[in-house]
Formats: structure tokens, C-alpha cells, sequence
């Protein structure tokens, strides 16, 4: 069973970074995104190593420089902002390539990788609502369209993902227990140089320099789920107060309707995603909580892994299982660890923060270190494809 159509629900990260590596391998593609154009809003967007390892063998790594800043440390502070714990990326031994950290803004890294792909690629204002495998192909039922066919149909429409829905049924998102407010702004110049998350009781709040002179700041703050808050700058100012002064300084700069706010949501790990013609990618089967910075970089290893597998001759089957094998364990993993950073950031009682506080004041800057070489040293363009 050989691929050479591909329809790809969803245009985000991973989406586009599969069409990317599709294409570069002669494979028709098209992907079907259900805005009806790029997105000019959104918020800051953090790539680690392992994920600019796929970037640049895709021939991409000096266009994301080009949009990107390269951050030389970070850490975990108190609402004060004196520092718990730092980690200074040059320290990180040198046989992992540099640079080991990028940030942007979601738009800039959105917009390269658009600018990557043939014209027609993508098309915007389609969204995917189901599907009907076939024996030679499967039909891709878009809203208010005709079907489009494909051999292959790659659900990477997100963690609401109607893709996922079908395939594996109706299973509403694990709500991590704290929600999230986002925004990007032109930061003073005493704070442009300020990178790490900033722990309290219950709430943090972190920054994050960008290109231009901007920084990409969030809070978050333990609440129920679905909590409606009607002017949330003014909250967030109230919020945070007691917090260093450059923090909420932050929020002040902030146009109120530029403030993006989502709870935290993730899907707890599975195994088994795939039909005889339709995969998952991404959020719509690997979603986690942002904890580690890694939920654009699993998207885009996932990408690398599926392209080269479909490239291989052995058959559809085969590379949806090599696919698959490649990824479990790696994507658990993360989310496992990003679910429990969550947890610990989140404590609200004294006596615990005081623990984990003085856990993370006295334990060794190689430990993090050690971490970080782990995770970021694999590279999806080259790991094994049946490696679990």
C-alpha cells in the first residue's frame, strides 16, 4: 500500500512541518486549516534543540534565526524575583549543536513555515469534520464541501481535534487545574534580559525575550475550569501586585485585547492512534501542559518521524507502525514530567512551597543540566524509525 497523497487536518506547527518534510520527499500534500488565514494574533512560542534539529533538515534553520531570539539562561525565581535556580545554556556540554534554545513570536514561526511550502499548499477555510476509509483511499468529508480523497488523512488538528474524535472517540481534555494568560509586548529595557518563571502560592508568572525587543510574558494561576474573567487585565494587574515590579510592568504594556486566555489542557498518554488511512500528530494525540516547553517540539519530531517512515517502501501499515513505536514512549515521557513540574509549580501551602523551594535553592545546577542533555540531545531526522 504506497502513499502519494496526503490531506493534512490542521495548519499549525505541526502540520505545516509535516508538509514540509512531505513535499521535500515528492509527496502531493495538502493541508486544510479551518481559520481563513494566517494568524496575526497569539502569543510567544519556545523551540528547544531536538526540535531545531528537524527545522534545519528541512533546510529552514537560518530562516527561524532570522525571526528568533536565543535566550542565554533562564531559571525559576520567587514572586520577589530573586532566583531559586538558574541555568546558563552555555554551561549544557558543547556536543549538543547550538543554539540550544529559540524563542519567537507564534506568528514569525508560522509564517516561515507557510513561506516554505509550495503556493496552494495550504487551504485556509476548510475545515476537516470526518472521514470515510475505503479500501484504495480515504475520503475527507469537509463542512460544507465535497470530499476531498487521499491515500492518507494526518489529524493534526489540535486537542479538540474532530480527526481524534472519530477515530478514537468522544474523550473531553485533562484539565490540569490552573489557567493561563498570555501576551507580547515591548518590554523596558530593565527587563528585556529577565527569562524564567517566577513561582508564588498557587500562581507564577513567566517571561520570555523575543525578536524585536519584545517580551512574551504569561500567568498562571490555579482556578476551576472554564472561569470567566470579564476585564482580564485588570485582574491580572490586581493578580500579581505583590510580584517584582518589572513583572506586572508587563501586563500594564499590554493592549487588554491582546490577552489570550486558555486553561491548561493536556491528553494523558495512549497507545495506538492510527486506522488503516488516518494518523494523529501533535496535540490531537500527544497534547501537554507547556511546563517543559516542548509541546510544539513533540509536533515537530512527530513530523520528522512520520515523513521518513512514509517514505520507506515497506507499505502504509508498516509506517504507521514504525511511526507510532518511534513516538510513545518519547511523548509519554513528556507529558508525564510536564503534568508533574505543573504540580510542584503550583503548591500552595506554605510548608510545601517552603520545601520545594529550598529543594530547588540546594540541588546542584548539574542536575537540571543532566536533564536537559537527555531531552534535548535526540534528533527525530535521524533516530531509529521502529525505536520505542
Amino acid at each position: 500500500m504506497s502513499v502519494h497523497r496526503v490531506v493534512v487536518a490542521g495548519g499549525g506547527i505541526g502540520g505545516l512541518t509535516l508538509a514540509r518534510a512531505l513535499t521535500a520527499r515528492g509527496l502531493s500534500v495538502r493541508v486544510l486549516e479551518q481559520a481563513p488565514g494566517p494568524s496575526e494574533v497569539g502569543a510567544g512560542i519556545t523551540l528547544w534543540r531536538n526540535a531545531l534539529n528537524v527545522l534545519e533538515s528541512l533546510d529552514l534553520g537560518d530562516a527561524v534565526e532570522a525571526v528568533a531570539h536565543a535566550p542565554e539562561s533562564g531559571g525559576i525565581g520567587l514572586p520577589d524575583g530573586r532566583m531559586l535556580s538558574v541555568v546558563h545554556l552555555e554551561d549544557i556540554p558543547g556536543a549538543i549543536r547550538r543554539p540550544l534554545l529559540l524563542t519567537f513570536h507564534r506568528r514569525d514561526l508560522q509564517r516561515v513555515l507557510l513561506d516554505a511550502l509550495p503556493e496552494g499548499t495550504v487551504e485556509f477555510g476548510c475545515r476537516v469534520v470526518g472521514y470515510r476509509e475505503m479500501p484504495n483511499a480515504v475520503a475527507c468529508e469537509i463542512e460544507g464541501r465535497r470530499e476531498i480523497e487521499a491515500d492518507l488523512l494526518v489529524g493534526a488538528d489540535g486537542i479538540s481535534s474532530r480527526v481524534r474524535a472519530q477515530l478514537l472517540g468522544q474523550e473531553p481534555p485533562r484539565y490540569a487545574g490552573y489557567t493561563c494568560f498570555r501576551g507580547v509586548t515591548y518590554a523596558a529595557p530593565a527587563a528585556r534580559h529577565t527569562s524564567g518563571e517566577f513561582w508564588g502560592a498557587g500562581d507564577r508568572f513567566g517571561v520570555v525575550p523575543i525578536a524585536g525587543d519584545r517580551m512574551y510574558w504569561f500567568a498562571v494561576i490555579s482556578a476551576p475550569p472554564r472561569q470567566q474573567v470579564d476585564d482580564a487585565k485588570a485582574y491580572l494587574l490586581r493578580r500579581f501586585e505583590r510580584y517584582a515590579a518589572h513583572l506586572p510592568d508587563l501586563i500594564e504594556r499590554t493592549a487588554a485585547d491582546a490577552i489570550v486566555h486558555n486553561d491548561i489542557i493536556d491528553r494523558p498518554p495512549i497507545s495506538g492512534w492510527s486506522g488503516s488511512r488516518v494518523t494523529l500528530l501533535g496535540d490531537a494525540v500527544h497534547a501537554t501542559t507547556p511546563n517543559l516547553g516542548q509541546g510544539a517540539a513533540m509536533a515537530i519530531e512527530s513530523a520528522a518521524i512520520l515523513a521518513r517512515a512514509l517514505s520507506k517502501p515497506t507499505g502504509l501499515a508498516d509506517a504507521l507502525s514504525r511511526y507510532e513505536a518511534a513516538r510513545q514512549r518519547r511523548t509519554t515521557h513528556v507529558t508525564r514530567t510536564s503534568w508533574r513540574v505543573g504540580r510542584m509549580a503550583h503548591i500552595r501551602s506554605a510548608p510545601g512551597r517552603a520545601i520545594r523551594n529550598l529543594a530547588l535553592r540546594v540541588t546542584p545546577p548539574a542536575v537540571p543540566l543532566r536533564s536537559l542533555v537527555g531531552l534535548l540531545g535526540y534528533d527525530a531526522s535521524t533516530a531509529e524509525l521502529g525505536e520505542r
